[in-house]
């Protein structure tokens, strides 16, 4: 699966209860679940796992908002406008 990044958030920075959104869209025509799955930039050496997958009102097809969990020292501004995989 590929999808792009286009926008991020944090919700409670620096709390114990932070959450990382990301903003994504998903730009192959693949099905499957979201939920656990670690996507990967090979570029920059990044990844992210993403934990649950939000929904938007009105549904817009093929844009999602996740909850994710990134890598360990990485800035979620790191993560805006880049295509990562889940199969690399």
């Amino acid at each position: 699966m590929k999808i792009k990044v286009l926008n991020y958030f944090i919700i409670n920075k620096l709390k114990p209860n932070q959450k990382n959104i990301l903003d994504i869209k998903i730009l192959s025509d693949e099905e499957g679940l979201l939920n656990n799955k670690r996507f990967k930039n090979k570029e920059k050496g990044i990844s992210f796992i993403i934990k649950s997958v939000g929904h938007i009102n009105p549904a817009v097809e093929d844009y999602y908002p996740v909850v994710v969990e990134i890598d360990q020292n990485n800035e979620l501004e790191n993560y805006k406008d880049l295509i990562f995989y889940d199969n690399l």
